[in-house]
């Protein structure tokens, strides 16, 4: 499918948010809600490079649940909001459900390096065992394909390297065995993800 043709129909199924320009998609009565998807296969195979620098595959994240957001470290709102509001959610579970394991998969692989990975998640509002993931731009483009979450990069002057990105901004929950359970609207409250986690958990 032509570049072109994939991010539109992404951007269509799942919707986009500009960083800087919207802090996630609500429902008409302004809660948000999570979602189930049956008729795509979300959250096929990747081979992608941690924040250690490792190589690291879907298999390496088989044996526990994880919750996989896509966006870039030089993100001033929506990913850093994003990975906030995660980290409130986890610690809202009920002691009975496992907490997923964050994934945060970086969409800019020219800026997005390991050592720069490796700096982002350790911000302290962030959850503690987040891993970051990154490689280069037709492995990115592939993880984010087989999450169907679109991309869009454009000219941003105000942005120190130029460009910036529009990108889907929903939460992925994926069980132990890397299957995908349901996406959740990455605007949503820490309460709302917690009861959308625990739900499926």
């Amino acid at each position: 499918m032509p570049v072109r043709s994939f991010a539109l129909l992404t951007a269509a199924v799942l919707g986009l948010a500009a960083c800087g320009q919207s802090n996630g998609v609500q429902s008409s009565s302004g809660v948000d809600s999570c979602h189930t998807r049956t008729n795509f296969p979300i959250g096929g195979g990747f081979t992608l490079v941690d924040h250690t620098g490792a190589a690291v595959t879907e298999e390496d994240f088989k044996g526990e649940p994880a919750i996989v957001f896509f966006g870039f470290t030089f993100c001033p709102d929506v990913c850093p909001l994003g990975l906030v509001r995660v980290s409130q959610a986890l610690e809202l579970l009920p002691e009975s459900t496992p907490k997923p394991k964050p994934i945060f998969i970086s969409i800019d692989p020219e800026r997005d390096t390991v050592e720069q990975l490796a700096i982002f998640v350790t911000n302290e509002p962030f959850p503690d065992t987040l891993v970051g993931l990154t490689g280069t731009a037709e492995d990115l483009q592939a993880a984010a394909k087989e999450f169907f979450t679109a991309i869009i990069r454009f000219d941003d002057p105000s942005s120190t390297a130029g460009y910036s990105f529009d990108h889907s901004t929903y939460l992925y929950l994926m069980d132990e065995d890397w299957n995908f359970l349901t996406y959740i609207d990455g605007g949503a409250t820490p309460e709302h993800i917690s009861e959308c986690i625990a739900t499926y958990l």
